[in-house]
């Protein structure tokens, strides 16, 4: 996984799978910085896919709910 990681994240053009890709492994190896990074930079180049803002949406929840515990 780690091989496939770095090739797409050396990779300059990315498309939104690359992204989703990017974005979900960093998050398993909590990364959340770097994730959080990546997402931001999705969402500025495809405002429209609803994936990414799901996302952004479940990274609000859980940080919500950390603050609130």
């Amino acid at each position: 996984a780690k091989q496939f990681y770095l090739a797409l994240e050396k990779n300059p053009i990315k498309n939104q799978y690359a992204y989703l890709s990017l974005i979900e492994y960093l998050r398993l190896n909590e990364e959340g910085d770097k994730a959080d990074r990546l997402l931001k930079e999705a969402l500025e180049k495809y405002p429209r896919l609803v994936m990414f803002k799901l996302m952004q949406a479940e990274q609000f929840l859980k940080e919500k709910n950390t603050k609130a515990a």
